[in-house]
């Protein structure tokens, strides 16, 4: 019995070995892809031997439309701004998790408040909020249909914008807008 057992483990470990080696075989030589004399790292992957570009994140398409939008009515683009966007994306966090649209927080803060509160020194400021848009494309269309929010897109006293993403279904969205 005991030699039975020992021949099984025998032929077990080698299938485990054999299993593994495969798996590293496999995996190292998944490091880099080789087409002709063109050796590409698939850390910057590649389809049929082209660099692969994920689609941008959706905070960033919404602002390639918002200054879509900026330019097509001849204003200056908005630039990212880094407190702006702590703002508003701790903002579309909370209103995810609060499961409610308002410009008042559940603590009774205004726009004003949470922007002032990442350190951002603003002269003026708005805020666009959103829910229930699936993508970048149909919430610009959304806040570009309403008068308000369209004002705040082509306002032209501001220069910076923050923008915040947050939730599964619904998607909460908002834009901080500011000058300093």
């Amino acid at each position: 019995m005991v030699a039975a057992v020992g021949g099984v483990m025998k032929r077990m470990t080698k299938k485990i070995f054999g299993v593994l080696f495969l798996a590293v075989g496999l995996f190292s030589s998944c490091g880099s892809s080789k087409t002709g004399s063109q050796v590409t790292d698939l850390g910057g992957l590649t389809v049929d031997g082209s660099p692969f570009k994920p689609s941008p994140k959706p905070a960033e398409q919404v602002l390639a439309l918002v200054n879509q939008y900026r330019a097509d009515n001849g204003l200056a683009p908005l630039t990212l701004n880094a407190k702006l966007s702590a703002s508003a994306q701790d903002y579309a966090q909370v209103l995810s998790d609060w499961g409610t649209l308002s410009h008042t927080g559940p603590d009774g803060s205004t726009p004003g408040d949470r922007i002032a509160a990442t350190g951002y020194s603003a002269m003026t400021w708005g805020e666009n909020i959103a829910d229930g848009y699936s993508s970048p494309d149909a919430v610009m269309t959304g806040w570009m249909n309403s008068s308000g929010h369209r004002a705040n897109i082509l306002g032209a006293s501001y220069k910076e914008i923050g923008i915040g993403v947050a939730g599964t279904e619904p998607l909460y969205w908002v834009q901080d807008f500011g000058a300093q």
